[in-house]
């Protein structure tokens, strides 16, 4: 049995190279598969992707319908996406075309344009000859041992990638945010996400006064 593996184990250090150097390991995510090798690999870039840009959970992945994500100008929109473990629904999550996350929706909306029909699974299972069985999803126990094995990481390791920079950079240590785009209820389980750096009101604490 697999030994679960926590986010604090693998602790995300953001920097300001930190996400082109995410995408390119996304890009080197190469299963070596025997036949239809180029798009089922595309298949796990665009998987990967996903998960940084949602932060959903792997399991939560395979309830997904290419009918659930829409086309906008400046982005693609992930629309209702059920949550586990009693979390509120996401009814919509951004993937944007533009900024610091937009290469990882390059990648994954290459992939989408190979998808062929909108009641297909997103990331479909690929029977034993190679193609891909558009109505059965990858299982968890696969989309694991992929990740695992070709990047080193876990899948939610990049769910923490996504918690940390949403939490940290794009909501500004903004909890509520952060707990409103993830569907979590309990707010304990977003604190590693954000910082708080109370030290920034020591002038305040100096000049407290009560009115």
């Amino acid at each position: 049995m697999t030994k679960k593996r926590k986010v604090k184990d693998e602790p995300i250090i953001l920097h300001k190279d930190f996400l082109t150097q995410l995408h390119q390991t996304v890009q080197t995510i190469e299963w070596p598969y025997k036949t239809n090798t180029a798009q089922l690999q595309q298949r796990d870039k665009a998987l990967v992707s996903f998960l940084i840009l949602t932060g959903i959970r792997n399991s939560e992945s395979q309830t997904i319908l290419k009918k659930q994500i829409l086309n906008h100008k400046t982005h693609l929109l992930a629309t209702n996406i059920k949550t586990l473990k009693n979390g509120n629904p996401r009814n919509e999550v951004i993937l944007p075309r533009t900024g610091g996350l937009s290469p990882f929706t390059q990648t994954f909306e290459t992939w989408l344009n190979q998808i062929p029909h909108q009641d297909a699974k997103l990331f479909p299972a690929a029977n034993p000859d190679g193609k891909m069985n558009w109505n059965k999803p990858l299982s968890r126990n696969r989309i694991y041992h992929i990740i695992r094995q070709t990047t080193g990481k876990f899948p939610h390791w990049y769910r923490g990638v996504c918690e940390t920079v949403y939490g940290k950079q794009i909501f500004q240590n903004d909890i509520y945010a952060l707990q409103e785009f993830m569907g979590i209820k309990n707010l304990q389980n977003l604190a590693p996400y954000v910082s708080g750096h109370w030290e920034r009101y020591t002038k305040n604490i100096l000049n407290a006064k009560i009115t």
